[in-house]
């Protein structure tokens, strides 16, 4: 970001925070144009799933609409039941408040990682003289290592759970010694690292657990 910025500056007339925004989210723009044309509607129509892969979805699928069916009052489509009646449906599932609960403390921790790590990659630049987009990849970098690594050990040995337990106290420590380290560049520089990596560690682990759980 910080080098578009710069590099591209009236370039074409445009600022550099008008190109940030065309470089970085024109492609998802057009990305989801063309998720849209070409994702299809039904299993049935997927190419790229084998005939066994269609119909075991298929069966998934059927499987829980007579779930819904069966939780709807008699006489009643599951799509015509009171909203009041689905969310209570919903907050009396224990598993989906639990998931609930942790997707609510993984969010919490990255937006808490997202809005104070910039403070510090600024004043860490003042004092060491290195560029802050510099500083400031390392925590992130850490986060794509983790997330590969620890998904691949994840499915390796088909465990959830344990290793997202694993990463969010990682995330919950790397954040406290970010904050203990207080003005240690190193220290509190390992903490995001560490903060980075439990946390975009967690986030695919926790969708795998719901998708065993919910299906």
């Amino acid at each position: 970001s910080e080098a578009t910025l710069a590099a591209l500056q009236g370039a074409a007339g445009l600022r550099g925070w008008q190109w940030l925004l065309l470089t970085q989210g024109l492609p998802a723009a057009l990305l989801g144009v063309v998720a849209y044309a070409c994702l299809a509607e039904r299993p049935d129509d997927a190419g790229w799933l084998s005939p066994f892969e269609q119909l075991m979805i298929e069966q998934d699928l059927e499987r829980d609409e007579a779930q819904l069916l069966a939780a709807a009052p008699a006489g009643q489509l599951a799509d015509d039941a009171p909203f009041t009646a689905v969310l209570a449906s919903l907050l009396r599932d224990r598993a989906l408040c639990l998931l609930a609960a942790a997707n609510l403390l993984l969010i919490g921790a990255s937006y808490a990682l997202a809005a104070w790590a910039p403070a510090l990659v600024q004043r860490w630049s003042e004092q060491s003289h290195m560029q802050p987009g510099l500083l400031a990849a390392i925590p992130h970098l850490a986060g794509v290592a983790g997330m590969i690594a620890i998904g691949y050990d994840s499915d390796r040995r088909r465990e959830r759970r344990g290793h997202f337990v694993a990463c969010m106290v990682l995330a919950a420590g790397g954040l406290a010694l970010a904050i203990a380290a207080n003005n240690g560049m190193a220290w509190s520089l390992a903490g995001l690292a560490l903060a980075s990596l439990g946390i975009a560690s967690a986030a695919p682990l926790l969708i795998a657990i719901a998708t065993d759980l919910l299906s």
